[in-house]
C-alpha cells in the first residue's frame, strides 16, 4: 500500500482553504467585497500576516482582485475553473520567495557575465530558441514559464562551468516553482509579459555582443524588478484599509 505523506498545514494555508471553500459554495459571490485584513484576522482569530499571505495566494490563483484603496473583491469565474485550483500548489510564502530571489541574484548575475564571455554560436541558438518561444507564448502562462526556465538554463550552460550547471540543476525544482508563482502574479499586471520579454531580449543581445558588464547589469535589474513587482502585491494587501 502506497500512502501519501500527511503534511501539517500552516495557518495561512488553512485561511486560504476556508476562503476558497466559501467562494466555491457561493457564500462569497463574484463582485463581493471581502472584509479588511484586520476584520478577517479578528473573525478567524489569526494574525494579520496569515491573512495577507492567504489573500496573496488567492490573488495569484485569480480568485480575488486586490484594488488599492478600495479593498479585496471576489472575481468572476466558472465552477469548473475553481475546482481545478489546488491551494497547496498556489500558496505564496513571501519569505521563501525573497530567499530564493536572493540566491538567484547571487548565482545568475555572475553566470550571465561568464556566459557573455564564453558563449558559442550553439549557445546563442539555444538562447534565441527560448526567446522565440517566449514571443510565441507571450500570453500563455505555462508555456511562457517553460520558455523562461529554458532561457535561464541556457545561460548556465553557456558559462561552460559544470559545477555551476550542477548547482542550477540541483535547485531547478525550486526555481521552476518560483517562476510559476512569479508569473501568476506578474501576468496579472498590465504590460508585464511584454516587459519581461523585452528584458530577456536585452540580456540576449548583451550576451550576443559579448558585453559581460552590460549582461550582468541587465540580469541584476531584471531579477530585482521581478522581485519588486512581486512585493507590490503584498504591499497592496498591507496597505488595504483596516
Amino acid at each position: 500500500m502506497k500512502l501519501k505523506q500527511i503534511k501539517p498545514q500552516k495557518i495561512y494555508e488553512r485561511v486560504a482553504e476556508q476562503l476558497k471553500e466559501m467562494i466555491l459554495d457561493g457564500t462569497l459571490k463574484p463582485g463581493e467585497r471581502l472584509l479588511s485584513v484586520r476584520e478577517l484576522a479578528e473573525e478567524l482569530q489569526v494574525g494579520r500576516s496569515a491573512v495577507r499571505e492567504a489573500l496573496s495566494a488567492l490573488s495569484a490563483m485569480g480568485l480575488i482582485e486586490i484594488r488599492q484603496g478600495e479593498g479585496t473583491f471576489v472575481k468572476k469565474f466558472s465552477e469548473a475553473d475553481l475546482l481545478s485550483f489546488d491551494v497547496s500548489d498556489q500558496l505564496i510564502d513571501i519569505d521563501q520567495i525573497k530567499s530564493l530571489m536572493e540566491v538567484r541574484k547571487i548565482i545568475e548575475v555572475s553566470a550571465v557575465e561568464l556566459a557573455a564571455q564564453r558563449r558559442t554560436n550553439e549557445d546563442l541558438f539555444h538562447l534565441e530558441e527560448a526567446l522565440n518561444r517566449m514571443k510565441e507564448d507571450l500570453k500563455t502562462l505555462d508555456e511562457n514559464e517553460a520558455a523562461d526556465w529554458m532561457f535561464h538554463y541556457a545561460i548556465a550552460k553557456a558559462t561552460k562551468n559544470n559545477m555551476l550547471v550542477h548547482i542550477i540543476e540541483s535547485i531547478s525544482d525550486s526555481i521552476k516553482k518560483n517562476l510559476k508563482t512569479n508569473r501568476k502574479i506578474l501576468f496579472s499586471l498590465p504590460g508585464t509579459p511584454e516587459q519581461l520579454l523585452e528584458e530577456h531580449s536585452n540580456i540576449f543581445h548583451a550576451i550576443e555582443k559579448r558585453d559581460s558588464q552590460e549582461a550582468r547589469k541587465l540580469m541584476l535589474e531584471h531579477l530585482q524588478r521581478v522581485e519588486d513587482k512581486i512585493f507590490v502585491l503584498s504591499n497592496d494587501i498591507a496597505l488595504e484599509k483596516g
